[in-house]
């Protein structure tokens, strides 16, 4: 009997033992080991054009010039109004992303300060803060825009990016860390669920883990729901993440929240055996539920179909 076969009894053992009360959770089947600041809002100048504003932007940003503050001084000379200076500001982060190289960021932030840019002021064709805007893309900027003044937490609604989120989302626990303790919200939105995005590619790395971990011990709710309704737990184990799944549970995570479809997260968990990376931890993620109390047999989907009725051929 191939070893995948095998997994599969072994769930199914799991979910029926859980059913009639046995403690058979030891046991499987063999198998072969496998603050709040003013805002600026910048409206594009009417004598500096957006295309012009790219090209100055692109030049400031190139490595011919990135070390020439004389030149970088000349350039934003060049603009003329206050809003069309913030404006290039805002194009700078927004073409920061086309450079594939380490820059120094940091004197480009001081320089427009000394020439009365605001490091708080949104781009009314965006929407977006500079920090934002920073935090969304390659993230380089925004430590140095916080030091520099720019708000942590700046307004934002529950449904737009905010610099804690973005950066969730990527491999950059440090940034994380400096947002945290430079007073970054938890709340608008979750974090959380944007640190858990990574886990359903299979490029997530243990900064990933670590960056969870990070907010959950920051005071991030850990039974927040995503837009499907989906909990950290729920993704966690939609993932088949097995240290997640475990870590998720010792800090509160609910085991029997259900989704918008009705899907628990041990529903969430026995679907996972269909193209999971590794069957043995589809199994352990299973153990872990059942003995945290997930219910297999009295909680339906939308479906009618239970955790148990899921799995059945």
């Amino acid at each position: 009997m191939k070893a995948r076969g095998l997994v599969l009894l072994n769930v199914m053992f799991l979910l029926l033992s859980s059913c009639t009360g046995k403690d058979n959770s030891s046991f499987t089947i063999a198998a072969t080991p496998t603050t709040s600041v003013p805002i600026a809002v910048v409206e594009p100048s009417p004598t500096n054009k957006i295309e012009d504003l790219e090209k100055i932007a692109n030049q400031i940003l190139s490595p011919a010039v990135n070390n020439n503050n004389t030149e970088i001084a000349r350039l934003m000379d060049s603009v003329n109004s206050p809003a069309a200076l913030n404006s290039l500001f805002f194009q700078v982060i927004l073409e920061r992303i086309k450079y594939h190289i380490d820059l120094d960021v940091e004197p480009i932030v001081q320089m427009f300060q000394n020439h009365k840019a605001d490091v708080n002021a949104i781009d009314a064709r965006m929407k977006q803060s500079l920090i934002v805007a920073s935090a969304c893309t390659v993230g380089d900027f925004v430590k140095p825009l916080i030091l520099a003044g720019a708000d942590v937490n700046p307004p934002a609604d529950p449904y737009k990016p905010t610099p804690l989120s973005c950066v969730s989302s990527r491999r950059n626990p440090e940034l994380v860390r400096f947002l945290l303790e430079h007073g970054a919200r938890l709340d608008i939105p979750n974090p959380l669920l944007s640190a858990m995005r990574p886990f359903g590619h299979s490029n997530f790395q243990e900064e990933n883990i670590e960056i969870v971990k990070l907010l959950i011990e920051a005071g991030a709710a850990v039974n927040d729901k995503d837009n499907n309704g989906n909990t950290p737990l729920a993704l966690a184990a939609m993932y088949n993440q097995k240290e997640l799944v475990t870590y998720l549970i010792d800090h509160g995570a609910h085991v029997n929240v259900k989704n918008n479809d009705g899907r628990t997260p041990l529903i969430e968990a026995v679907e996972a055996v269909e193209g999971a990376k590794s069957e043995d931890d589809v199994l352990e993620v299973v153990k872990i539920m059942l003995q945290a109390g997930a219910d297999p047999k009295t909680i339906p989907d939308r479906n009618g179909n239970t955790a148990l009725e899921n799995f059945a051929p």
